[in-house]
């Protein structure tokens, strides 16, 4: 199975040539959109996006993500194992949080000369993932990496905002993990928000916090958009 997860949108043709090759190398393989709605040059939420995503695919999956403002640069194209899943993309901070697990193995790709500067996911990461899960010995041709040598996105501090989803709840880097026992509040203007567990506890147009089907806390306004709150007139405090 392949995963895709870009920032290509839907009105272009990308993502549809990308398939048409991965379906020239490999016919029978299973292709799954994650997303293709990513926000343009977006890592962090590309990296979240997938972080939230891989604990319900089978093992085997491969996880093609192009989200490639360096595409045509100097930088790597890589392919990482990790716990029975593959990722293949640009080494761009892209697989921060895959980097972030024990016993990844990593490898580079190769990128011919006649690939496109413009397409890496047509030219070098399509063909590559439909390869790859066809003729996994390909693996041991690669040239190996050092994970830890690979480019990983700053480490977030204190509260902050990834993105707004299709409806416009701002997802965030705080997860229940990190909260269960703890005391926390998040305000916003200076008046704390209500904790919800779900959306019909709060007023129509009223803002709450909650923490979402992925485990983090989210921020919403029911039966509206919260993504166009100012993200300074927040306040996040956890008690220590």
């Amino acid at each position: 199975m392949i995963v895709l997860l870009t920032d290509f949108g839907l009105v272009d043709p990308y993502v549809g040539i990308m398939k048409a090759v991965i379906r020239s190398y490999n016919p029978t393989v299973e292709i799954v959109d994650l997303s293709h709605n990513v926000s343009p040059f977006h890592l962090r939420q590309a990296a979240c996006m997938l972080e939230d995503s891989w604990p319900h695919f089978p093992k085997k999956s491969l996880f093609l993500s192009v989200v490639d403002p360096g595409v045509g640069s100097q930088r790597n194209a890589i392919f990482l194992i990790w716990n029975g899943l593959g990722f293949v993309g640009p080494d761009n901070g892209i697989f921060t949080e895959v980097l972030k697990q024990k016993e990844v193995v990593a490898f580079k790709i190769p990128v011919e000369k006649r690939a496109s500067p413009t397409f890496h996911g047509r030219d070098v990461f399509a063909p590559f993932a439909a390869r790859i899960l066809k003729i996994p010995e390909i693996m041991y041709s690669l040239e190996p990496l050092n994970p830890d040598n690979l480019i990983r996105l700053p480490e977030t501090k204190g509260f902050e905002i990834y993105y707004a989803d299709h409806f416009g709840n701002l997802i965030t880097n705080q997860k229940h993990k990190n909260l269960s026992r703890k005391k926390w509040e998040l305000s916003y203007e200076g008046k704390t928000l209500p904790k919800v567990k779900t959306f019909s506890e709060l007023k129509p147009q009223e803002i709450g916090v909650y923490f979402g089907s992925s485990g983090r806390l989210e921020i919403a306004i029911r039966e509206g958009s919260a993504k166009n709150l100012n993200p300074s007139s927040f306040q996040f405090l956890v008690q220590k």
